[in-house]
């Protein structure tokens, strides 16, 4: 037993790796086919590269229809698990980075849409699975992308513009990397979910509880490193809007886009303490964004939070 519980967790520390590094030549060779073809830097930051931010928690839970018969345990664990990751571990960190610091901009409709998919996501897992949610999610991130590109069309094309200009190769090789990076994500997410599954045979431990810790911290991970940079660049901002809309683009594409593969069969009392700290993650992170004012002190708490979070977790596990 301890030889297999050894080997799948090498399998899963390569799996996220393979996912991770596959996720990003996707996101750089997409960006510069897009290029290639006359796209606009606005719409190759709004769509390619915005979905890119949310593309190994994507991948993970449309594969787990395929590859397992827990899909909505990945699927519902990856997003709650990952949304709670961002605001918890990274912004939390971002905080203690950045110290007290205040913003001048306004970021009133970016909250609103945030809670609106945070409240919906919780509905979604107490009640279980809705008919029409998920097109009420896509729906609704169709009305997001017009959002960002009539009111932060500047910002979108500054943050993506060294990306897109940084690719010298031709239209050929982007095409043959993007198909072998496709299959990386394939693969990638296939070998997460055999080895998450086999580690919750050897431990007996529900997938539901693995993927809120696991895969949530691993797909986290771009985030992570995008805020503490922002935090040490005094880039306060980007890392705010990284947050902001990388957790509403994770409960409208990956709850959105997974409904459409197949029916969700929710466990509502495995995710009871994720959806509290879910909550009240996000009310506390809103609350300091619509004041405009941030505290490094807060991200001892939300790191604090995490901790207790995990704990939690573990507590079920054994």
């Amino acid at each position: 037993m301890h030889m297999d519980l050894i080997l799948n967790i090498i399998f899963l520390i390569i799996s996220f790796y393979i996912i991770t590094k596959a996720a990003d030549y996707f996101v750089d060779e997409a960006a510069n086919v897009g290029l290639k073809f006359g796209m606009s830097k606005l719409t190759i930051g709004l769509t390619i590269v915005a979905i890119g931010t949310s593309l190994p928690e994507l991948i993970t839970s449309l594969s787990a229809f395929l590859f397992s018969e827990n899909a909505s345990q990945f699927i519902i664990g990856t997003t709650l698990g990952s949304n709670i990751t961002n605001i918890l571990l990274a912004f939390g960190l971002f905080l203690i980075f950045s110290g007290n610091f205040e913003t001048k901009k306004k970021e009133t409709y970016n909250v609103l849409f945030l809670l609106f998919t945070t409240i919906i996501l919780s509905l979604f897992i107490i009640l279980g699975y809705v008919n029409y949610t998920v097109l009420l999610l896509l729906t609704f991130y169709v009305f997001y992308i017009i959002f960002l590109s009539k009111f932060h069309k500047a910002e979108v094309i500054n943050e993506e513009k060294e990306l897109v200009d940084s690719k010298k190769h031709g239209i050929g090789t982007s095409i043959i990397i993007l198909i072998f990076s496709f299959i990386g994500l394939f693969l990638g997410a296939k070998l997460v979910i055999f080895s998450i599954e086999n580690l919750g045979e050897i431990l007996a431990i529900p997938a539901a509880y693995l993927t809120l810790s696991t895969i949530s911290v691993a797909t986290s991970l771009p985030e992570i490193a995008v805020t503490v940079a922002a935090a040490r660049k005094k880039e306060h901002l980007i890392a705010i809007g990284n947050i902001l809309g990388t957790n509403i683009m994770n409960v409208c594409l990956i709850i959105g886009l997974s409904g459409f593969a197949g029916y969700y069969a929710i466990n509502t009392s495995l995710y009871i303490v994720s959806i509290i700290f879910f909550l009240l993650a996000t009310f506390i992170f809103s609350w300091m964004v619509l004041r405009k004012k941030f505290y490094g002190k807060i991200g001892y708490l939300f790191l604090f939070m995490y901790v207790l979070y995990l704990g939690s977790l573990i507590s079920h596990m054994v």
